[in-house]
């Protein structure tokens, strides 16, 4: 049986940063269903000096991400987290159907609850503040370009500085 997409995804996002000479990423061990009591709220971490950034990576068939997908712990880490100085939180959402992937900061996700929302569309993501992991189509999957999305992370960070 070969892995599932969300692996592979996770696998071409940590390539893609490891491309970036001038940041490290790292992923966080992951049992799976909170094994031996561990649940990180994250699937890597990445620095890029001066910012720490933590992503939780998901990928959806479809258009939509529900909030379902994206456990209480993880909502929690992130968001606590993301109120430290130079660190930025959120999730990586990779549309197959659409062939988009984007990170979306924990912060609008959060407001995005407060409003009632309970998923994040493809059709509405322009509503919601995002930055495109953009990459070159290989069949499926992509070959991503981490060094444009990490300048738009950095110019994020410092606004929310700010």
């Amino acid at each position: 049986m070969g892995k599932n997409r969300g692996k592979q995804f996770e696998e071409l996002v940590k390539k893609a940063f490891q491309k970036v000479g001038s940041c490290y990423i790292q992923r966080l061990y992951d049992p799976g269903f909170g094994y031996s009591g561990v649940k990180n709220f994250a699937d890597f971490f990445v620095f890029h000096s001066p910012y720490l950034i933590f992503i939780e990576c998901k990928s959806v068939d479809g258009g939509t991400l529900n909030f379902s997908r994206i456990t209480d712990n993880q909502f929690k880490g992130l968001e606590e987290v993301s109120n430290k100085e130079n660190i930025v939180a959120g999730v990586l959402i990779w549309f197959k159907d659409k062939d988009f992937t984007c990170f979306v900061p924990i912060k609008e996700l959060v407001k995005a609850k407060q409003r009632g929302l309970k998923s994040i569309s493809f059709a509405a993501i322009d509503n919601l503040y995002h930055i495109p992991l953009n990459g070159e189509k290989k069949r499926v999957l992509f070959d991503y370009n981490a060094t444009l999305f990490l300048d738009v992370i950095k110019d994020y960070a410092k606004e929310q500085n700010k």
